[in-house]
């Protein structure tokens, strides 16, 4: 019996530096210097902290989105504008926002609605009109005829950002029509893909037309690195070109 108890305390005694492995190992990896396993660090100012929300701030944008037949909703006060200015930019920490707009106001309004939303943002704030180029109904009608889309292009690139315009399509490898090329003429190399779907390939257009942005997101919204409203939240979007089979899309959002 004591032999038996001798022969047991050995064998205990002989696992017990083995089972000490995983603890030692753990112990060096923890006194290794910081630098031995640390991430790259991105400076906070190059992270882009977008949000994605109609310039109307419409709560029903049906017009030039699901059809052309729809009443168009009532244009936003300046005083509404500053709110959520100070609401995205301030409290949501944005340094970018996305405004959509697809004819839901009139072009003379939106014009105003946008001026107001460029003196009411701070000058750092990046604001990127997003505009979809065709309508979710049968005929996939086009949102804005070429002399329109001109004008309206001119106008954001002398007034909101000449250096960048957004297209927002909830489909994927759509025919955008002429209405790409008159975007183009405005903004060479600077069309930007907003949100693509998951799954969905990011590819130069054929005229280098398409770009995407350098700046990582801090969202991690869409591949586009966007983001979205955390007030309205305007569901994911992609763009593209070539023609898909329509399909439900989603709500316009506010």
């Amino acid at each position: 019996m004591r032999n038996q108890t001798k022969q047991g305390r050995k064998r205990a005694e002989c696992r017990r530096p083995r089972l000490l492995l995983p603890a030692l190992l753990l112990s060096f990896l923890l006194l290794l210097p910081p630098f031995a396993v640390a991430a790259p660090s991105i400076a906070p100012s190059r992270l882009e902290r977008s949000y994605w929300v109609h310039a109307s701030l419409g709560q029903s944008t049906p017009k030039g989105y699901w059809g052309p037949d729809f009443p168009a909703t009532a244009p936003p006060t300046r005083a509404e504008v500053e709110n959520a200015a100070r609401l995205l930019t301030g409290s949501y920490a944005a340094n970018r926002l996305y405004l959509i707009y697809h004819q839901e106001m009139p072009v003379a309004d939106a014009r105003r609605v946008f001026a107001w939303w460029r003196e009411v943002c701070p000058p750092a704030v990046e604001l990127v009109p997003a505009l979809p180029l065709r309508m979710y109904d049968q005929a996939q009608t086009p949102v804005f005829d070429a002399a329109e889309l001109r004008g309206l292009a001119g106008f954001f690139r002398k007034t909101i950002n000449p250096s960048r315009i957004a297209v927002y399509d909830v489909y994927a490898k759509r025919d955008q029509g002429e209405a790409l090329a008159v975007l183009a003429e405005s903004f060479p190399d600077r069309l930007v893909r907003v949100g693509l779907q998951p799954g969905e390939e990011l590819k130069r257009h054929s005229c280098r037309q398409w770009r995407t942005r350098g700046a990582p997101s801090v969202t991690g919204h869409g591949t586009a690195r966007t983001g979205c409203s955390p007030a309205s939240a305007p569901r994911r979007c992609a763009s593209g070109c070539k023609p898909a089979t329509p399909t439900p899309g989603p709500s316009p959002g506010i």
